[in-house]
């Protein structure tokens, strides 16, 4: 029940499990995974190899979704790798060289977002994961690099809303979504932490009250 030392609240432990994010010490607990959902490395788009097998287990399976609810490829996660290595993409081969320039996490949420009339787009999973498990319909970038697919995506909602990162980078990282989705309405964050997740964890009072301030403010509630 921690991730880096966090105890989860109620929530954020139910939206984890919702979002299908599993523990992998090993392969064999991926593979006992696919048994009970019926599921073979072929269904999902993998080979049934050794180099696979390596990149699914040692951390923790993110799933990452389609609009329509399909799976697209995991997000291999561990925070104690280096900063640069702590989330690898893990694409099934038949959309391998395609995704990278496709990928959101959080595409599952776009018909949320237009059925209440606001999507709020943050640059981390965690980040995303935070606003979902209040409630909010969200998705993240995952990183800087966007494409015409991403401007295509956000268009179809109502009201995008940007949550960055407060450092440089999410700074830049803004700056160059506005690029692609011109009215993209930016809230930051009330305090100096980095981003939403971190705020959260160590502010959980002042985060409450800033998604308290959100959801009054784009009629959410």
């Amino acid at each position: 029940e921690e991730r880096n030392n966090e105890v989860f609240d109620e929530n954020l432990l139910e939206t984890f499990i919702n979002a299908g994010i599993v523990c992998i010490p090993e392969i064999e607990v991926f593979l006992e995974l696919l048994e009970r959902n019926e599921e073979t490395f072929e269904s999902l788009g993998f080979e049934n190899n050794s180099k696979t097998h390596k990149m699914l287990e040692g951390c923790f399976l993110i799933p990452s979704f389609s609009v329509l609810g399909e799976f697209l490829f995991f997000v291999n996660y561990d925070w104690e790798r280096d900063k640069s290595k702590k989330y690898i993409n893990v694409y099934p081969n038949s959309v391998k060289e395609t995704m990278g320039k496709m990928k959101i996490y959080g595409a599952d949420d776009l018909g949320k977002g237009i059925n209440k009339g606001t999507l709020f787009v943050t640059e981390g999973i965690f980040d995303r994961l935070r606003l979902t498990s209040v409630g909010l319909a969200a998705c993240c970038t995952m990183g800087a690099e966007l494409s015409d697919f991403h401007k295509v995506f956000f268009n179809r909602c109502p009201q995008i809303v940007y949550i960055g990162d407060t450092d440089a980078v999410g700074k830049k990282s803004f700056q160059k979504f506005r690029t692609y989705v011109p009215r993209t309405m930016q809230e930051k964050l009330p305090l100096s932490e980095k981003d939403i997740d971190d705020l959260a964890k160590n502010y959980p009072d002042e985060f409450n009250d800033y998604i308290k301030v959100l959801k009054g403010k784009y009629k959410l509630d």
